[in-house]
Formats: C-alpha cells, structure tokens, sequence
C-alpha cells in the first residue's frame, strides 16, 4: 500500500484537514482514508515501530499534531498536540518524519525555545533532528543541525541513509540556500 498524507480546507472552513490518499495497486488508483485528522496540514506519513503509521504535522500555532492509524492509513486516531518544550517553543513550519531504522523514528523542525519571536528573534530558527523509539510517544533532540541557533532554518525533508544516519535537506538563512547535511541517529 502506497500512503501519502494531504489536506484541504473546504469552502468555509476555518482550517485544514488532514487526511491520507491510499493506493492498493502500485498508483494506478487512489482513494482518500475514511478518517481525518482536524487543523491539520504539511505533513508526513511514517511507518512506526510498532506496526501502526504516524502522522506528524503542521497546524496553526506552536506545537505539532500527532496522530496514528492501525489499519494501513484507513481511519486515523483523535490527533494529540505535541510540544517540542514548554507551550509556545515550537515553531509553525513543515517538517519531515521518516521511520530511520528498525528501531527509531526520526523528525526534523524548527524549535524556537529561546530565540522565537516571543523573544525577538526568528520562529524558524533552531533546526533539530528529533527520534523517538516508542513510536512517536516520546521525542528526544539528538542534533541541533546549525551551530548558530538564530539562524534561520526552514522547510527541511529527512531520508533514511542507512542503520545510524538520516539525510536532512533544509532551508537555510530565510530559504537563502539549501544544505544538505549527514545526521547522526544517536548524538
């Protein structure tokens, strides 16, 4: 089964919905999931650890939403809000999930604890790798990517490289230029 994660914003809808377009035959069709997952956009399926699929991703303010399904992307679960740090640390931007290896789950974004613009700085600063090896429960920072937090780093992509390292592709300096940098899964 192929799942990618979409959203729409209907005519008089205040926010976006997510949801996932399956397909069954290798592409040549595809249908939209029963399930959806309210306010949510610029997202990213992964498979998890624990045989059900994630879904990580943007909604309007500071934090995440997570949600998971556990038949092949058909319904999804009442999405969770998710906080980097305190309430308010997050930033409002895409980011990437990726299943890393048999045992991690990898997550990169924008974390402005510190340096957002509640503190007059940038919200899209702070690039950071995040894993979780509980399937999406816990999170843990294991690279902070730029070495000058308050440099902006915005849309990124995370790739699979290999058992210890994921790919990260981002945005950097105000979408200046693209990087492209080698993570390693544990710090």
């Amino acid at each position: 089964r192929i799942v990618i994660q979409a959203n729409y914003r209907g005519s008089g809808t205040a926010a976006d919905v997510g949801f996932a377009i399956l397909s069954d035959d290798g592409g040549a069709t595809w249908r939209p999931s029963a399930g959806v997952v309210p306010a949510c956009n610029e997202g990213q399926v992964a498979p998890a650890q624990n045989g059900s699929l994630i879904i990580n991703c943007r909604t309007d303010g500071y934090h995440r939403l997570l949600s998971w399904s556990d038949d092949r992307g058909d319904s999804w679960s009442p999405p969770i809000s998710w906080y980097f740090g305190p309430p308010g640390s997050g930033s409002p931007c895409e980011g990437s999930v990726v299943r890393a290896s048999a045992e991690l789950l990898a997550f990169s974004n924008n974390y402005g604890a510190g340096h957002g613009v509640e503190n007059g700085g940038c919200d899209r600063c702070n690039l950071t790798v995040w894993s979780s090896a509980d399937s999406g429960a816990t999170w843990a920072g294991i690279a902070q990517v730029d070495d000058d937090p308050t440099v902006a780093g915005a849309y990124s992509a995370l790739l699979a490289l290999n058992a210890s390292h994921v790919l990260l592709v981002y945005e950097r300096g105000g979408s200046k230029t693209i990087t492209l940098r080698t993570i390693a899964l544990r710090p």
